[in-house]
């Protein structure tokens, strides 16, 4: 009888992950603002970016030990894990913990592309390996571009290749997607200021009961309006009070009294 022949066939099974991170603090000039200790924190309450927001993503890789049927990494071979970075983000660098890409390759078309290098662990550390014979985690810091409108959707994609006892493997392709926000300090129309005059032509009359001469006063107000932008309210116009008053009188000339006015909102002496 014949004793029988099992065979027991093994296959590499990478995870990758890939998320957005959120946003670093920076001051108007988009740079970043850190601590004393020249530490910064993200604020991972932002889902996404406005165009000159320095963003941050995080990946990892992976090759889980207790995976069925998982092999062992070729000892010694280069692990590798590229990350894509669209058009409309710029790569700014990585933080401490993160190994520094070992190639930053930017295409014709905008895409940028960081390759990162690390040798896979001995057969004898895998066999001690509890949880995964290699696992690694990134944090790239970007730029959304100044001139990116809002609205884009940016895509990032993480990727893993290796060496197995069976032959070169990769994983899946693990995407991030965000759409870029407003910013809303910048929207709104711009309005120039104008001035307008409306002139009331009073109905009183003043009379001069003077035997020698007869003299009838007549009093004219003017109005100034005027239009200033404003934040809030912009190109509404804004009513000043009259400051001007004219006298016409038939024995003398026309006078006016000096002006001076303000458009509140715009804080101008005109």
């Amino acid at each position: 009888m014949n004793p029988a022949t099992v065979t027991v066939t093994s296959k590499a099974v990478y995870g990758v992950t890939n998320q957005f991170d959120g946003v670093m603090p920076a001051d108007d000039d988009g740079n970043l603002v850190t601590d004393a200790a020249g530490n910064a924190t993200i604020d991972r309450s932002k889902l996404s970016g406005r165009a000159g927001d320095l963003v941050v993503y995080t990946f990892g890789v992976s090759a889980p030990k207790k995976a069925a049927g998982q092999a062992y990494l070729a000892e010694g071979t280069p692990v590798q894990v590229a990350y894509m970075l669209p058009k409309g983000l710029t790569f700014m660098g990585v933080d401490n913990s993160t190994q520094k890409p070992d190639s930053v390759v930017v295409d014709a078309n905008g895409n940028t592309t960081l390759r990162f290098y690390f040798a896979a662990p001995s057969i004898a550390d895998q066999v001690a390996a509890t949880t995964n014979l290699v696992s690694k985690q990134f944090n790239v810091l970007a730029r959304i571009d100044a001139d990116t409108p809002f609205n884009t959707v940016l895509t990032t994609q993480a990727i893993m290749g290796a060496t197995s006892i069976n032959g070169q493997e990769q994983s899946p392709i693990a995407n991030s997607t965000i759409k870029t926000v407003p910013d809303m300090s910048k929207l709104g129309f711009a309005t120039d200021g104008e001035t307008f005059y409306f002139y009331n032509w009073g109905p009183r009359m003043v009379s001069d009961t003077s035997p020698i001469i007869r003299r009838t006063t007549r009093t004219h107000k003017l109005t100034l309006m005027q239009t200033c932008p404003s934040s809030s309210w912009p190109g509404q116009p804004t009513l000043i009070t009259s400051r001007t008053s004219m006298t016409r009188n038939t024995s003398t000339t026309p006078r006016c009294s000096p002006m001076t006015v303000g458009c509140e909102p715009c804080r101008s002496t005109w």
